[in-house]
């Protein structure tokens, strides 16, 4: 699952047509925080935020 998705208007591609990786211009990873973290509020909220925690191995999940 991609961390971020960086819309393009066109991929680059190389001379043989494939798409050229470093060409890709780098994420701003900025864009991955846009708003103040909120906790969870409800119980079933909670419960959710921890099993996706321990799921993706994150310290914060909202």
């Amino acid at each position: 699952m991609p961390a971020l998705i960086v819309p393009l208007a066109a991929l680059p591609l190389s001379p043989n047509g494939k798409v050229d990786r470093a060409a890709l211009p780098a994420p701003e990873l900025a864009a991955l925080r846009t708003t103040a973290y909120e906790t969870p509020k409800t119980e079933a909220e909670q419960q959710l935020a921890a099993i996706w925690a321990q799921v993706l191995g994150l310290a914060q999940v909202g």
